[in-house]
């Protein structure tokens, strides 16, 4: 039984409050776990050359250790920089929620007029792409984690993450959609 349709657009602050929330949840404590990997090394190799200083593969063996630490702990930042870029990308773009009693859809909605959204066909005239298959979650799925905020409402799964913005609903509709995901 169908509880809600809803046509939204998202910003680039809102999708980007999004990612972050889903990096905290899902990718943060990954990336803390990998740099203590590369630590406990780098601990042992400042103790062996501290013991004997003319072991000079222990200096090589610091620089990758720093390095690889480095390299993980600049990671996401970098990630982030590289979706901000994208984001211009989906400027525009329209979605539709459809909100069930155990699980919800959310689908992209054709553009018509959006040259960008037109191939070539192979005979020089222009053809409209078929839209991407729908993004499902089911409410059984034990990843899933949802996030209020003043904005939005984040519902991320280990593969998904889905943004809605509040401005873009009534009372009504966020109350719908507060129960529902509450439920879940």
């Amino acid at each position: 039984m169908e509880l809600l349709k809803l046509l939204y657009s998202i910003d680039e602050n809102e999708w980007l409050e999004g990612y972050d929330l889903y990096q905290k949840l899902y990718k943060r404590r990954s990336v803390y776990i990998k740099a203590a990997i590369f630590l406990i090394p780098l601990v042992l190799f400042i103790q062996q050359i501290w013991l004997d200083p003319h072991f000079t593969m222990g200096y090589v063996c610091i620089a990758v250790c720093l390095a690889a630490i480095v390299c993980i702990l600049l990671t996401p930042s970098l990630e982030r920089k590289n979706v901000m870029r994208a984001l211009s990308g989906i400027s525009g773009d329209r979605y539709q929620l459809t909100l069930f009693a155990d699980k919800l859809t959310v689908e992209t909605v054709a553009q018509e007029n959006r040259p960008e959204n037109l191939e070539p066909d192979g005979s020089g005239g222009l053809i409209r792409p078929e839209n991407p298959a729908p993004t499902v979650i089911g409410f059984d799925d034990r990843s899933m984690k949802v996030i209020e905020t003043e904005k939005i409402f984040g519902i991320f799964t280990k593969q998904t993450s889905i943004v809605l913005p509040k401005r873009e609903m009534n009372d009504h509709d966020a109350e719908t959609i507060r129960k529902t995901l509450n439920r879940a």
